[in-house]
């Protein structure tokens, strides 16, 4: 295992060029699918040596005073400045260590030293929810910033970055490296200050917008060598700049950064005028759409985020509008306008794609459950939402640039990842990044206990089935979580125990200013939380002796997610390092994603034999059931595939024509 690391250029600004590889063949593909999975846990054992090569400095390191340990320290980073060589990197993992023990009060155990080492050689690490990945990117970020190289440690939220970062500050300071937070609603200056730390802790949404807004400011040079050249030479356009290069990135939960998301382009737009005849426009479109019937004036494609008319709906419109001019007056336009509206009636829904604050419109982020309060929707849907929710309209957006993350992250010279949750998109990450995942092993007994599934016809049945269960788990002093994919089903839940004088705390888009209180008391003994995907990736919901002696923490999953992968992130948050713990599924045929996905002639039946008492536990509807999910999830992946497909497509004209 060889080390490719980029030299910094003297000014320190390093981007690697858009990747130029062609897309691969169904032949080709098929191999690479069979090679990654197979490659899944095939270096497991020169992990597993490397590790116990590090261990065997234990000891030794142990005796030495603190003065000793900070010259070892000092001697480690002339040798680094030579390169990083294998019996280098077993120092240095050895002297962080030794280290963190002294610093944090805690060392890393082998899975640790392992994970780590499978992020600096480039892979994706698959490690078990609460194994402690927040101590495992200190491992090749030290690493790499004490051999000169810039460190950007990304995670999926503010709340995970700023955890993250001040926990391991002192680990970071003890070796003289500087360590800076990038996270919303920061001003120009703090980020450029942070960025010029050795090592970043930032979000892949912030990292990717401060990169595209530094394209922006580079625009106007429009040939490679003369952008390259205003960086180089012109001081005040460097000093303008925010990032100081892609060098190398440790992407925490990369799953949902690198596939989740990467169906999801992030534009930069700049906002315009509210034009009267625009407003009039969406008032109209808006008006005709309330008017109309789905499924004989249009039909909706929830998967495509779609509308589509039918004949008699164009019919419908072509009457419904005659007498009007202007945009109207054209077909497709009129359509589309129309179409438009009607997506945002029908397919972005309050208190589950966007809550109304202050009488303002904020969309809440479909794999976080958080609020994006400067994010707002492009043509047209954010102006017609804000319509329909009676709100101030904004002024529409202009798109000023845009890249998506799979395009994003070919620019970093060097980069790897980390997840509880990547096996099943082991193929994909070969596919897209020609990265390998690799299976890391439990530090310690899965004692996680799986209570079975409960399925129900109706959302009453179900809500009524996860209080009684809540209640009775609370009582006998056993913390429960509560697993919800909305707003809107966060809040019915909540409503169902009250009812059943069930106390509990609520953590949705709309308590997230009390994130951190309301994590830190879920493992108490009896507290009952009602969470969002909030609660999911990166917490750490941590038990007293009582609740452990309960039985640790119950997950109740309520629904499922478009993803397996995600519902396996929510039961993650029992049963860590070695803890009890338990989870159990409620679905209900009425919830959001079979409504939406599943046949009606499959829910159908499914109806009837739920119906009969002894089908409401079988595991073979409920696999029938999940067949919804595994359907949902090749969708997303074609998604990707064809989106990957024309980026790559539309970079070869931008090639083709002298552009980047």
């Amino acid at each position: 295992m060889g080390f490719v690391f980029p030299r910094r250029h003297a000014q320190g600004r390093v981007y690697r060029s858009e990747n130029k590889s062609v897309e691969p063949s169904w032949l080709d593909s098929l191999y690479l699918k069979i090679k990654y999975k197979r490659n899944y846990q095939a270096e497991n054992s020169a992990f597993h040596q490397f590790a116990n090569e590090v261990l065997q400095q234990d000891e030794r390191l142990s005796k030495l005073t603190n003065d000793a340990l900070q010259q070892r320290i000092v001697d480690i980073k002339k040798r680094v400045a030579h390169g990083l060589s294998m019996p280098v990197v077993i120092d240095v993992f050895a002297l962080i260590r030794e280290s963190a023990r002294r610093t944090l009060g805690m060392a890393h155990y082998p899975a640790q030293l392992q994970g780590g080492f499978a992020i600096l050689t480039g892979h994706v690490a698959e490690m078990a929810t609460g194994e402690g990945k927040t101590l495992v990117a200190t491992l090749p970020a030290i690493t790499a910033a004490l051999a000169g190289i810039k460190v950007h440690v990304i995670s999926v939220n503010d709340y995970l970055t700023e955890r993250d970062a001040s926990e391991m500050m002192s680990l970071y300071h003890s070796f003289g490296l500087t360590v800076g937070i990038v996270i919303a609603g920061q001003n120009k200056a703090k980020r450029q200050l942070a960025y010029q730390t050795d090592i970043v802790y930032c979000t892949n949404t912030e990292l990717t917008f401060d990169y595209l807004k530094d394209r922006i400011l580079l625009a106007q040079q429009t040939h490679a060598i003369k952008r390259a050249a205003a960086v180089l030479n012109l001081q005040d356009v460097s000093q303008q700049l925010l990032l100081d290069g892609l060098h190398f990135a440790i992407v925490d939960e990369a799953d949902s950064v690198l596939v989740d998301e990467a169906r999801t382009p992030l534009i930069i737009s700049g906002k315009s005028e509210v034009n009267q005849a625009e407003l009039a426009a969406w008032q109209l479109a808006l008006q005709v759409a309330k008017t109309m019937q789905i499924s004989e004036h249009f039909v909706v494609h929830t998967a495509a985020k779609q509308v589509e008319l039918t004949a008699a709906g164009s019919m419908f419109l072509n009457e419904y509008v005659d007498q009007f001019q202007g945009i109207w007056a054209g077909r497709l336009r009129r359509e589309a306008l129309v179409q438009q509206a009607l997506v945002a009636l029908h397919l972005f829904t309050c208190n589950k794609d966007y809550i109304v604050i202050k009488g303002k419109v904020q969309i809440v982020d479909e794999h976080t459950g958080r609020v994006m309060p400067d994010r707002s929707w492009s043509q047209g849907i954010q102006q017609l939402i804000e319509l329909k929710e009676q709100c101030e309209v904004t002024p529409p957006n202009v798109t000023l640039a845009k890249i998506n993350y799979p395009a994003f992250f070919t620019r970093f010279h060097y980069w790897g990842g980390m997840s509880g949750t990547v096996k099943e998109v082991a193929s994909e990450f070969g596919n897209t990044y020609q990265k390998t995942v690799v299976g890391i092993p439990k530090n310690k007994p899965d004692l996680r206990q799986y209570h079975g599934q409960h399925l129900f016809c109706d959302l009453t049945s179900k809500y009524l089935a996860i209080a009684a269960l809540s209640k009775r788990l609370s009582q006998a002093g056993q913390p429960v979580l509560i697993g919800t994919s909305s707003v809107e089903n966060s809040e019915k839940i909540a409503d169902y125990l009250s009812s059943q004088g069930v106390e509990y705390q609520l953590l949705n888009a709309k308590q997230d200013a009390q994130e951190a209180y309301i994590i830190s008391q879920a493992g108490q003994a009896g507290k009952v939380t009602i969470a969002t995907s909030m609660a999911g990736r990166g917490t750490d919901i941590k038990l007293n002796n009582l609740s452990r002696q309960a039985g640790g923490l119950f997950v109740i999953v309520t629904e499922l997610q478009e993803a397996s992968r995600i519902d396996r992130q929510l039961i993650g948050r029992c049963a860590r390092q070695g803890d009890p713990g338990a989870y159990s599924y409620f679905i209900s045929l009425e919830d959001d994603l079979l409504t939406q996905y599943m046949p009606s002639w499959k829910r159908w039946l499914l109806t009837k034999w739920l119906k009969l008492e002894k089908w409401q536990t079988s595991r073979f509807l409920f696999w029938l059931i999940r067949q919804t999910q595994v359907e949902i999830e090749q969708q997303h992946f074609n998604t990707r595939r064809k989106l990957q497909k024309n980026s790559r497509q539309q970079q070869e004209l931008l090639t083709f024509a002298g552009e980047e």
